[in-house]
């Protein structure tokens, strides 16, 4: 036995490790009957509350993504996954709906309320006071003088 070459007999073994992932898909619906929404939007992907992806939304992937190939767990520990619409667009609502496949984000126009009727009152300035208060004087006077003057024509 002291003839056999060992080196023949050595199997190198090598285990690798393939964490599990996960997918998680992002739909957008826009309720707002086609008004005014833009041409694309920005989803931000969060794992355990820090941005780890994003994707740019439009009509041309049909408003939807597939993040794929995300780890579930870091240190033992399940990731959180969320997600977030960057710079959502005046006059939207946003609101989101976490499903076992992903998030749907919805964003719903909000109407503009009409302005109301101004009423066609006439705030009085400080000028408009004082003119009502010496237009009152002077009728006073001309009131007290004319009474005076007819009363002394009385008593003559």
């Amino acid at each position: 036995l002291s003839n056999i070459d060992v080196s023949d007999y050595v199997t190198t073994l090598t285990n690798t490790y393939y964490p599990e992932t996960t997918n998680i898909k992002v739909q957008k619906i826009w309720n707002d009957n086609g008004n005014n929404r833009p041409t694309s939007i920005v989803v931000i992907l969060l794992a355990d509350n820090n941005e780890c992806d994003r994707y740019t939304l439009s009509n041309d992937n049909n408003w939807e993504h597939i993040f794929d190939l995300l780890p579930v767990k870091k240190s033992g520990q399940d990731i959180i996954y969320d997600v977030l619409e960057e710079d959502i667009p005046n006059n939207y609502k946003v609101s989101y709906l976490s499903t076992d496949e992903g998030f749907t984000i919805t964003n719903t126009l909000i109407e503009e309320p009409e302005e109301p009727d101004k009423p066609n009152h006439h705030n009085p300035q400080t000028l408009d006071n004082i003119n009502l208060y010496l237009i009152t004087i002077l009728l006073s006077i001309l009131g007290f003088t004319l009474g005076n003057i007819l009363l002394k024509k009385k008593t003559n």
